[in-house]
Order: C-alpha cells, then structure tokens, then sequence
C-alpha cells in the first residue's frame, strides 16, 4: 500500500501488510491496523514466512517519510479494537479456543508489531494511541449504545495506556465473555 501527499493531505487506513507513506509540503492523518487485523496477518505470516528478499527490502514493514510536512499515525480506541476482535471471533476468523489462549496470561502473543520507520525532515510525525479522554469518551458511548456492559467497562479502563500484549489479553478476555 502506498500514501501519497504532495502539497495537500491524505487520510487512510494502513494495512498490517506494510507500505510506504510520503509526505511533502503536506500532512498525512493515518490509522494503524487494529490488533484483530494483526492477529490475521500474524498468523497468515506464520504460515507463509517472508523470503529473505521480502525481508530485505521490508515488504512487512511501514516507511514513512516526511519532508517538511506532518504525519499523524492514530491507533484505534479500545473499544474500536474489541468490537474488531469480536467481529473476528464472529466471523470464524479466530476459534474460541485460540481466543481463550490469548488471553490466558501464560502464553506469548504472536508477534504483533509491524516494523515501523519513519524519516522526518523540517516537518512533525506523530505516532499516538489516543489519549486516555478519548478513550474513556468512547467507552461511555459504547456503553449508552449497549455494545459494552457495565461490568466489562472497568477492565477497558484499566487497559488505557497499556502494552499491546496486555491489552490483547484483556480484550480476548472480553471478547469471551
């Protein structure tokens, strides 16, 4: 997948496949892949390991770079991240008993982290999780719209700001629910 800003702006979605961005004289707004996107691709990665020509040349990876201009990379809510992990678990992409093991705190979460390299002159690039306002204001909306119950509302609080291998584990915790 490749962005593109010249003189102007561009807004997408990164794939959890790897690309390039490049920005000039521009700003980029982008949203990393959510952690069930990952999980897919993880697995699909597992099965079918990159050659080491791919890996050389970091077809697996984001490059974003950014020449007198701004970047912005936003992770989604982890309300966005469960309703993902749920619609994953729906849909069969995940079984429950593969679900159930990542969320048992004894077992290692594949290797979700894309690599990621930036390169940034005379300009900004932002990588973000969103703040922990953001969060708890998705939560609330999620619960008055009846996608989270009260009581899983305290475990997503309290993966705000959390690594990724325990916000996974917490949300496939709720996911089971």
């Amino acid at each position: 997948m490749f962005h593109l800003a010249l003189f102007s702006g561009t807004e997408g979605v990164l794939s959890p496949h790897g690309g390039t961005a490049f920005v000039l004289f521009g700003s980029a707004e982008l949203r990393t892949p959510t952690l069930a996107q990952r999980l897919v691709h993880a697995r699909e990665r597992a099965q079918r390991p990159l050659s080491r020509m791919d890996r050389l040349l970091g077809r697996d990876q984001w490059l974003l770079v950014t020449l007198f201009g701004g970047t912005n990379m936003v992770r989604p809510t982890l309300v966005e991240e469960l309703a993902a992990l749920r619609g994953l678990m729906t849909s069969g992409g995940v079984s429950r008993t593969e679900l159930q093991g990542l969320a048992d705190a004894s077992v290692s979460p594949p290797d979700l982290v894309g690599g990621l390299s930036t390169l940034t002159l005379f300009g900004a690039c932002v990588v973000a999780r969103p703040s922990a306002k953001k969060e708890i204001a998705a939560i609330e909306r999620a619960e008055k719209a009846g996608e989270v119950d009260q009581r899983a509302r305290p475990l997503l609080e309290s993966l705000i700001g959390q690594a990724d291998h325990s916000v996974l584990r917490g949300l496939s915790r709720l996911a089971l629910a």
